[in-house]
């Protein structure tokens, strides 16, 4: 079906009689893709036959079944093919959701092509899942997602049929390409951090800590990124004085100002940004012009990269800041998706060793392990966790005021090193320190925002892309009930959403917006050429107290 000219590849599970020989090349396969283009796939039956040449390849393709396998592999935006299992696997999953009936709102009658779906495990099928992987240009121990097929009629080439479905699954494999791409590309963007600390140097500035809040599906926003840095005396008075007239469900946020890439504000060691206040009450507080400098990283690692398994037995966190009492800090570390963001500052240590004796490893980042939370057993949170704990859930274990058992061991790998495997080499025999931690600063979870896909809500209805309706419900956030939380997406004719304060007038979205076929590849083909603000931006407000309007 394709060529080294398309944006993708579709390799079937059963081998080509040419790549079977073991001293085929490049050249002969193609060869033989092109036979089967004009010789076979456009041919009648009856043409068939009388062709002993392309008769016998015919019998010579495909399974002994009916049933085949095939699986999609695509070219980034910078002409690279993919090489991540998973960024396949998304792939996928978003063809064969366009070809079967997995989602209400479709008509049955717009599917003109169904497809079904299964699994290749890594420890099941082993090295035929690595052969297979390596077929499609991958890399990597992560179980493989395949597309199925059943063949109904012994007569599949009579009447142009295979031709026909070939061009209606080229067709929307094209169109969700389109998709993976402008999900790997890694372009400005907002970006948020949770805030941490409340030391202040002998000017009066701020010397705090930042946990940056990553997406699992957005390549600008792919990383476990912890910081130090400074503000000025005037930001750090207003942050001190807001968070003194908080509640202890509220949780503080840096702001970029303007779309940048994260690279480029870790080269620059600062940029400029905004407070943000998140709480239960409706009070709202926010404080711009802030100047952020002199970052230093403490933790720096791509998401891309995670473990096969959640941790068993303990949930680490990365602990981090100085031997000063209440000058500690978490953030949990994400090690394989779909995961929860859990930060504390201010935290309460009561430790078997001083803090004194840590200071280098709180310097440098350390990793405490709760040695009472299974993680294993308790992933996948449940999406409605985000960022503000309920008061009503007061079985969850990531509280306020709540108190952990952990043991502190040091962090074997340098501060910029990727997973996975960031815990195999912990020396467990040594220890830096046991005890308590106690949550006695701001607790910040989310495990809705951090998993959301921003993508996933456009949906085909057989004529165009549709941006379904958005959430109108006043719940507050941490429930299951309503709340914001759906990203959205416009086409550039329309600008964009925005999504601002605006008193209590309730939500005001344009919804349902579509575009036709022809218009897919303009859609989607840059970031820059969409207005594309999220809902998440502003997430945990209430939304009577948010306004979404069309940008002029």
């Amino acid at each position: 079906m394709t060529t080294d000219d398309d944006e993708f590849m579709v390799v079937p599970f059963n081998l080509l009689p040419s790549e079977r020989d073991p001293n085929h090349s490049k050249a002969d396969i193609d060869a033989e893709k092109e036979f089967i283009r004009q010789r076979i796939l456009p041919v009648e039956n009856i043409d068939l036959l009388s062709d002993p040449e392309a008769l016998k390849l015919l019998r010579d393709l495909g399974s002994d079944i009916n049933i085949n396998i095939c699986s999609v592999n695509f070219k980034l935006s910078n002409g690279e093919w993919n090489t991540d299992v998973e960024e396949a696997n998304y792939l996928n999953k978003r063809i064969v959701k366009r070809m079967s009936y997995v989602d209400p709102t479709q008509e049955l009658r717009d599917v003109d092509l169904f497809l079904t779906s299964t699994e290749f495990q890594q420890d099941v099928y082993g090295d035929c899942a690595t052969n297979y992987k390596r077929r499609l240009g991958l890399e990597g121990e992560a179980d493989l997602f395949v597309l199925r097929n059943v063949v109904m009629s012994p007569f599949p080439t009579a009447g142009n049929f295979v031709a026909k479905l070939a061009s209606v699954f080229r067709k929307i494999v094209e169109e969700e390409v389109k998709i993976c791409q402008l999900r790997n590309s890694i372009d400005p963007a907002i970006h948020r951090f949770v805030v941490q600390g409340t030391r202040t140097d002998s000017s009066g500035g701020g010397k705090l800590y930042l946990a940056y809040q990553p997406f699992f599906h957005e390549a600008d926003c792919l990383a476990q990124l912890i910081v130090s840095a400074d503000i000025g005396k005037d930001s750090m008075n207003a942050y001190l004085h807001a968070r003194g007239h908080a509640t202890k469900y509220a949780t503080f946020h840096l702001e970029t100002l303007k779309k940048e890439r994260l690279p480029d504000i870790l080269e620059a060691g600062s940029f400029a940004a905004k407070f943000t206040k998140i709480d239960l009450t409706r009070e709202l507080w926010e404080f711009r012009e802030v100047s952020v400098a002199k970052i230093q990283i403490v933790k720096n690692r791509n998401l891309k990269y995670l473990d096969r398994e959640y941790p068993k037995g303990f949930m680490p966190f990365y602990m981090y800041g100085t031997a000063e009492h209440g000058n500690q800090h978490i953030s949990h570390m994400l090690l394989k998706a779909p995961n929860v963001n859990l930060c504390a500052d201010n935290i309460s240590l009561n430790l078997d060793q001083p803090l004194s004796g840590l200071e280098t490893h709180l310097k440098n980042g350390c990793i405490a392990y709760a040695t009472d939370i299974f993680e294993s057993s308790r992933q996948p949170f449940a999406q409605t966790v985000s960022n503000l704990t309920h008061p009503d859930d007061s079985s969850f274990f990531f509280l306020p005021k709540a108190t952990l058992a952990i043991t502190i061991y040091a962090d074997p790998s340098p501060a910029e090193t990727s997973g996975p495997g960031l815990l195999e080499n912990i020396d467990l025999g040594k220890p830096l320190a046991k005890g308590t931690m106690a949550l006695d600063g701001t607790v910040y979870v989310d495990a809705k925002h951090i998993n959301e896909d921003g993508l996933e809500s456009l949906l085909w209805d057989g004529s165009g892309w549709s941006v379904p309706p958005l959430p109108q419900s006043g719940i507050e956030p941490g429930t299951d009930k309503g709340g914001i939380s759906m990203p959205v997406i416009m086409p550039p004719v329309m600008g964009g959403i925005d999504i601002e304060v605006h008193g209590t007038e309730g939500i005001h979205v344009g919804a349902g917006i579509k575009v036709g076929p022809l218009d897919v590849g303009n859609y989607l083909s840059a970031k820059e050429g969409h207005g594309r603000v999220t809902i998440r931006g502003k997430v945990g407000l209430w939304t009577n107290e948010v306004k979404g309007a069309l940008l002029e």
